[in-house]
């Protein structure tokens, strides 16, 4: 009797480990998802030819990258897009996009685009559509932030996404924390239970650029908090994402949900840091020349 309860314990416990296995298997292999942020300098705009190649000299380039060089991405949040037709042709096929309108020729869209099996859908919590123009401050040339929620292809909302293009040059940090004070007021009304990540091109300087007692990313994340929101800045330890001749610069970044586990920190591939370390396609001047003055910023999370 004693030996047949042993053994029933045995199994018992055999039967705890492999579930508990199968548990931590399960954690181990959720749901990952690859966020991208790029900015393509004067993507698609054909009147400065001695600045910026046109589009059929350009694609070549940009669609050898992104799809070779740059992390595999389930999201790409594109800035300076003058043509949102031709980005298309730079894309993979199996990529759905959403922006916005605007009739000034010479605009810098946001685009932000997902891979077929997620799909967009509006946060209709906080708004009627996937723009909020208040952060472009009422200017033709500046532009609105995307928001959106992520779903999978069954309609289950995954992340919410926000793109922006905040304003440039160093004296103009009060503009841009007020373009988050903007995003912060709109996400203070979203559901907090769903994941936020905010990313794009924030046009960040420091305090011996502007003049100020912080630098920008810390007055960006003031804004937040004055709102009570839970997000804070993805660890990104590359010293820059946007490089001109002498002159480099960290512009782009990520905040997201603190509770939103990244996987690694924020990546950045291209020529704006250590050239050696880089993929050898092109070279420092063909990439600056050909693709942007920018460098793609990715960021893995987990999906809860």
């Amino acid at each position: 009797m004693k030996t047949l309860s042993l053994i029933i314990g045995l199994i018992f416990a055999a039967g705890i480990q492999a579930a508990e296995t199968q548990s931590e298997s399960k954690a181990l292999y959720a749901k990952t998802l690859t966020v991208t942020s790029f900015n393509i300098r004067y993507y698609g705009r054909t009147d400065r030819p001695d600045e910026v190649p046109v589009p059929a000299e350009r694609n070549p380039h940009i669609k050898s990258f992104l799809q070779n060089e740059v992390p595999f991405s389930d999201v790409i949040v594109f800035e300076e897009i003058m043509d949102k037709q031709e980005l298309k042709n730079v894309l993979p096929s199996n990529m759905d996009c959403l922006s916005y309108d605007n009739d000034n020729p010479n605009h810098q869209f946001v685009v932000m685009c997902a891979r077929s099996q997620y799909k967009w859908k509006i946060d209709t919590a906080t708004d009627d559509n996937y723009t909020i123009e208040e952060v472009a401050l009422g200017s033709s040339g500046m532009r609105p932030a995307l928001h959106a929620l992520l779903t999978d292809s069954k309609g289950k909302v995954l992340l919410r996404i926000v793109g922006v293009h905040l304003k440039a040059f160093p004296t103009r940090s009060d503009v841009r924390a007020l373009q988050m004070e903007y995003i912060s007021k709109q996400l203070a009304s979203a559901d907090e239970r769903i994941p936020t990540i905010i990313t794009g091109d924030f046009n960040t300087y420091y305090p011996d650029q502007t003049g100020l007692s912080k630098p920008d990313t810390e007055l960006l994340t003031d804004q937040l908090v004055l709102q009570n929101l839970d997000i804070g800045m993805a660890n990104h330890p590359s010293d820059y994402t946007f490089r001109s001749g002498v002159f480099r610069s960290k512009f782009d970044h990520f905040w997201k949900s603190r509770d939103l586990k990244a996987i690694g920190d924020v990546q950045v591939t291209g020529y704006c840091n250590d050239a050696t370390k880089q993929p050898k396609s092109l070279s420092v001047d063909d990439y600056l020349r050909f693709i942007s003055d920018h460098c793609p910023v990715s960021l893995k999370v987990r999906i809860p």
